[in-house]
């Protein structure tokens, strides 16, 4: 983005009192949208109420030394006349909670409404707030534990360092530098922030931006096995950026925090225009040639209905709203394979199939994690045509390693893409059929023979007996009876 020419930037170490009497002047104090909902919990509040009181009996306090609260870094917008915190807004709505709490009609929320600017619009924001109201309320009243908090106006005894500037890049600098001296901010919220900065001069459609990014990270419940609240991580870190990084057999397993900062902001070009780069054509068609050699197109199959955007996941990618429009493309295509309600019953069959070996045998989730991100490749390629036998085939590779290992760790989701990158595969491949013959002849090689009784392993043979609807046999060499039982499966079309 365009640097402001002269930099100005202004530390200064106000009260709470004083960064609403004089730091605000004629600016409004706003939460901006690229900020994520209020997360502070009942927990955190109480030891912070706790702390004060520990401090109106210190040394510290009869000494006449304020309690510091840390840095806040503000974004100094002088066209808007609106001074955006960047960092400091969980503890500055967190005080001003407080403060109207115990002050009432005197408290900063009151006294300047009109110059601060804190929306709370996201459901969780709501219900964390909520919860610490009806939590502070009764702990402060007449009475409570923390009435010695406004006895001896706490308020007038807390103090800041803020450092503000006219430069956004700066201030996201600031930023960083001082989230990396402690906890690291996640790639995720500082990928919010990077994208939206770069939403050129169009504040509707950050704060769409900012709310479709909220839904995604508010998902009820996350299809890779882990809490609801890391979902859009898992999605981006798990699935999307491996299947980018993931090339030849030479790749690291874990994504570092610079590793997805690299591949999502870093390396993106930024034009200065809200404006989207698509580099697939979203239909099969074949031309129709009449005998006055004149070409037709003819649409075979729309393979990409359900796409927000006909993005591929390899593409390039540019700042801004070209990165929520691709995030948002496969969070709905990731949902629409294994959570929303579907008529299609190639997605059918190959949910039932992963419930059943993957889900209700408990497998580890580096299975599941693997299954899941091919499956997202393959139809971003090819829509649902052959899914489930693209499914089947997965699972009788995974299968193998499974086979061979009573610990199904990362090491063995490596090993599989060295040896045999499926996601390179489906990216050179032009039809289903070629990918679904070339993995039925992967064959890799056994190191063990036996495995313990109950272990994971015999779990998931016996699902697959009971799946495919055959007679277990200790005789029976499983892994090529079940390449027959795929083979006649998609032999018969079913």
């Amino acid at each position: 983005m365009n640097k402001i020419q002269q930099t100005y930037i202004k530390p200064s170490n106000p009260t709470y009192t004083e960064l609403f009497e004089k730091e605000l002047g004629e600016y409004t104090l706003v939460v901006p949208p690229y900020q994520r909902p209020y997360v502070w919990t009942p927990q955190k509040v109480e030891t912070l109420l706790n702390d004060w009181k520990e401090y109106l009996l210190s040394v510290q306090y009869e000494n006449g030394i304020d309690y510091y609260m840390g840095t806040i870094i503000i974004h100094k917008d002088v066209e808007n006349r609106k001074l955006n915190i960047v960092d400091g807004q969980q503890r500055l709505t967190t005080l001003l909670i407080i403060d109207y709490i115990l002050n009432g009609e005197s408290s900063a929320m009151i006294r300047y409404q009109n110059k601060i600017e804190i929306k709370v619009n996201n459901h969780k924001s709501k219900k964390n707030i909520h919860t610490i109201l009806a939590m502070a309320t009764k702990g402060c009243k007449d009475g409570g534990r923390y009435e010695p908090l406004r006895q001896k106006s706490i308020f007038q005894h807390i103090r800041f360092t803020v450092i503000m500037t006219e430069n956004e890049d700066d201030a996201f600098t600031f930023f960083d530098s001082q989230n990396n001296r402690g906890v690291q901010p996640s790639a995720v919220d500082v990928l919010k922030a990077v994208h939206l900065r770069a939403i050129h001069a169009d504040e509707d459609l950050q704060k769409k931006s900012a709310c479709l990014w909220e839904k995604t990270q508010n998902v009820s419940e996350n299809i890779f096995r882990n809490s609801s609240e890391k979902y859009l991580n898992d999605l981006i870190v798990t699935a999307i950026w491996r299947l980018r990084a993931w090339k030849g057999n030479s790749f690291f397993y874990e994504a570092s925090y610079d590793d997805v900062m690299h591949e999502f902001a870093e390396k993106l070009d930024y034009t200065g225009r809200n404006n989207i780069i698509v580099y697939s054509v979203p239909s099969t068609y074949e031309l129709l040639v009449d005998s006055n050699m004149v070409a037709k197109a003819n649409i075979i199959s729309n393979i990409n209905t359900t796409k927000a955007y006909p993005f591929t996941i390899r593409q390039p990618l540019l700042k801004g709203i070209c990165f929520f429009a691709f995030i948002e493309t496969y969070h709905r295509i990731a949902t629409d394979l294994f959570l929303n309600d579907t008529k299609n019953s190639e997605i059918l069959k190959m949910r039932k199939f992963f419930n059943t070996l993957y889900i209700e045998t408990k497998s580890t989730t580096y299975m599941s994690d693997y299954f899941i991100m091919l499956m997202i490749f393959y139809y971003d390629k090819f829509g649902s045509k052959k899914l489930y036998h693209f499914a089947l085939c997965v699972d009788y590779i995974i299968g193998q390693w499974r086979m061979d290992n009573y610990f199904f760790r990362k090491e063995a989701m490596m090993n599989i893409t060295k040896k045999n990158n499926i996601i390179d595969k489906i990216q050179i491949c032009y039809e289903p059929k070629d990918i679904i013959g070339d993995l039925l002849d992967v064959q890799i090689e056994r190191k063990h023979e036996e495995n313990p009784d109950n272990s994971p392993v015999k779990k998931y043979v016996k699902a697959n007996y009971d799946y495919f609807k055959q007679k277990e046999s200790e005789t029976d060499d499983f892994v090529s009876c079940k390449k027959e039982w795929i083979k006649n499966i998609i032999k018969n079309g079913e």
